[in-house]
């Protein structure tokens, strides 16, 4: 099968612990239908994961971000493939969302709504399979455990 690389968006809410989370969409056809999790779209061929955080900003969350840093990288199996995730976390640079209408495009996941969310309460969106949410909680973790 083939694979696919992804990039997830981790935009923290100034002066707290919540990160902006976006509720997918309850199409059948989706993974993880109705569950909150983090912005995410497949990379194009050549675009790198910074470049595409940027383009994940404007498409999927109608702002511009500015990338900060690559937090991990994980793999998975999907029913389409071999699926790679890079997590990079961002600022916004133009403030508030402005999610695209989901019916505009059935061919792409579009968000319903955004909030800002602890990032423990992704915890059940990471064991339905996300790989997004799941590593920004190995992340976190980790960070924890260092200090």
């Amino acid at each position: 099968m083939a694979g696919k690389h992804s990039v997830a968006l981790v935009i923290w809410q100034q002066g707290a612990e919540r990160v902006l989370a976006v509720l997918r969409p309850d199409r059948p056809d989706d993974e993880l239908p109705g569950m909150w999790g983090l912005p995410a779209l497949t990379l194009r061929p050549g675009e790198d994961p910074p470049s595409g955080a940027v383009r994940c900003g404007r498409e999927k969350l109608g702002i511009e971000v500015a990338p900060v840093a690559v937090l991990g990288e994980t793999r998975g199996e999907r029913p389409a493939g071999h699926l790679v995730l890079t997590l990079v976390e961002a600022r916004a640079l133009t403030w508030p969302p402005h999610l695209p209408d989901p019916a505009l495009d059935p061919s792409v996941t579009l968000y319903e709504a955004w909030a800002w969310k602890r990032p423990d309460e992704l915890r059940p969106t990471a064991e339905a399979g996300s790989l997004c949410c799941r590593l920004l909680l190995e992340c976190m973790e980790e960070t924890e455990a260092q200090g």
